[in-house]
């Protein structure tokens, strides 16, 4: 990620996810191309574990197939073989798919329970929310958070660039302070005996 920071000279946005293409959906296709013509299959089934109650943009997933040779409605990648696309957890809640880890002793990420809702990339640059979870970890001690805040300063000083369109890094360390001040606070409400 780093080394495709310098070389775009710009962080990702949601406007310019050129991320999640370059370092996933492209290498995944590149792959899945590699291994057709070593194994000469007939068809892919990808599994992926999207639910729709995660964002507005997932509320309509649905298992499709998409046949050989035409573009990916979201993506616009082709491939030369069948691709199922199998959404096995869709309809579950989070609560449902930690419950279900927990009953078969799976580990559950420890980001999870630093806060975060959705893990996939740490931080995802491409938004402001996720890079002030991950100031608050490090703000409340977490040394990989801590690590990786020090690396997106660095990077934002070598390219001379905001690490988000609408914000700089100092504003999100601001507001990720502002936050554990209003948690510590909301804490302290809560515990405050009732006067009547």
């Amino acid at each position: 990620m780093r080394a495709l920071l310098e070389k775009k000279g710009i962080f990702p946005s949601f406007r310019k996810r050129f991320c999640t293409r370059l370092l996933k959906t492209d290498l995944f296709r590149d792959f899945l191309i590699k291994l057709h013509k070593e194994l000469s299959f007939e068809e892919v089934e990808v599994w992926t574990g999207v639910r729709k109650e995660e964002s507005p943009s997932r509320e309509e997933t649905e298992d499709f197939r998409l046949p050989a040779g035409v573009p990916h409605p979201k993506n616009g990648l082709k491939y030369p073989f069948p691709v199922s696309y199998i959404y096995p957890i869709k309809d579950l809640t989070k609560e449902e798919v930690f419950k279900e880890l927990r009953k078969r002793n799976i580990p559950i990420n420890p980001l999870y329970q630093m806060g975060f809702d959705r893990v996939g990339c740490y931080p995802c640059l491409a938004s402001s929310r996720s890079i002030v979870q991950v100031i608050k970890a490090s703000l409340k001690g977490d040394e990989f958070s801590k690590k990786r805040v020090e690396e997106i300063k660095e990077i934002a000083g070598n390219l001379n660039k905001q690490v988000h369109p609408d914000y700089t890094l100092s504003q999100l360390i601001k507001r990720a302070q502002r936050e554990l001040r209003d948690e510590e606070n909301r804490k302290k409400m809560l515990n405050l005996p009732l006067e009547f």
